[in-house]
């Protein structure tokens, strides 16, 4: 699946006659960039299987914003299952049986869905105030580390990436609210919290 001629996601058909060299990439790739590879489990057909994908990228919240749900980005499916209310997973993840994805830690994890052959889910997601706050909050320290891998590479390099983020999330957890209204400021805070752990050497 895709949502225009440049980007993703994309919607790969695996079947059980597939090339194990295929599965052997995609798995490889999984590992190099777990954020961008997950694996759906579904009796739906490819076609099915896009379109109720793409409905579910509309989000409507109640302050009336409108977004586009990356779940195509495994780190937002963790937020996703723990946010949604019970009725809300159950139709989003109706279409799936499982949906597998690598963690943060390169650990499995799996989404264990009803595995409907019809889609009642209706367009858009509808979240409230609380649960828009929760996707803010959970993709502000990789907004943050973003800032900080274009500013300062060579500091984020010395970093594994586990620690790294870690490290940024603590920072912008134990921020003020003050610094959290400004993304320099948090980029700053979570700068010096960088700084502050690498090893005296390193800072010379």
């Amino acid at each position: 699946m895709r949502t225009d001629d440049s980007n993703g996601p994309f919607l790969i058909r695996l079947d059980h006659d597939n090339d194990a060299s295929l599965i052997e990439v995609l798995a490889l790739s999984c590992i190099s960039d777990p954020c961008g590879m997950s694996f759906i489990f579904s009796r739906l057909s490819t076609l099915s299987l896009c379109e109720a994908l793409r409905a579910r990228l509309e989000v409507k919240c109640e302050d009336r914003t409108k977004w586009q749900l990356k779940f195509f980005d495994s780190r937002t499916l963790p937020v996703l299952s723990r946010t949604l209310f019970p009725e809300q997973f159950q139709r989003f993840f109706a279409i799936v049986c499982e949906w597998f994805y690598l963690d943060r830690d390169l650990a499995l994890q799996v989404i264990a869905g009803s595995d409907e052959l019809y889609d009642a889910y209706e367009a858009p997601l509808r979240l409230s105030e609380q649960q828009g706050g929760s996707f803010v909050d959970a993709a502000m320290p990789d907004a943050i580390l973003h800032v900080i891998r274009t500013t300062d590479d060579d500091l984020t390099a010395a970093f594994a990436p586990k620690e790294l983020y870690r490290i940024v999330s603590s920072a912008v957890a134990n921020a003020t609210a003050e610094e959290r209204d400004s993304a320099p400021a948090l980029a700053d805070r979570a700068r010096r919290a960088l700084l502050d752990i690498l090893p005296q050497q390193d800072k010379a």
